[in-house]
């Protein structure tokens, strides 16, 4: 609709792509492109590191699943900080999880994180609803 060749968009709009290995169940004839919308902070870095740093104050910050836990210091990042050094599965499942990220990309650890969610809330099922009472 432009008039620019779909090679020049493609190379000035990276966003914009021919489906990836992420998304391939799309046409491939069809331009895609990922919009991911903005969210409001989930955590408080760990307050430890951020005195390493200087900051004597809360920071506020976004972060990926696999980078809730503060290895160094065993804090788990959320509004309220936690101590997780009893727990090592917890570091452990977090690494495995970084891993898993490194290996296959964030979008599509998102989705087995969210299809795994799904699953397990069929787990937790309130007294009287699908437990067949």
């Amino acid at each position: 609709m432009s008039g620019i060749s779909t090679e020049r968009l493609r190379r000035a709009l990276p966003a914009i792509s021919w489906s990836t290995h992420e998304a391939s169940a799309l046409p491939t004839d069809v331009p895609t492109f990922w919009m991911r919308q903005a969210r409001s902070p989930n955590a408080v870095i760990c307050r430890q590191c951020a005195r390493r740093c200087g900051i004597s104050t809360q920071v506020r910050a976004h972060l990926a699943l696999p980078d809730l836990v503060c290895h160094r210091h065993h804090i788990w990042q959320a509004p309220e900080q936690q101590d997780t050094s009893a727990v090592p599965e917890i570091a452990r499942a977090q690494r495995k999880l970084r891993t898993f990220r490194k290996t296959h990309g964030s979008h599509i650890m998102a989705c087995c994180v969210r299809d795994a969610r799904w699953i397990i809330s069929g787990w937790a099922c309130p007294t009287g609803s699908a437990a067949g009472t």
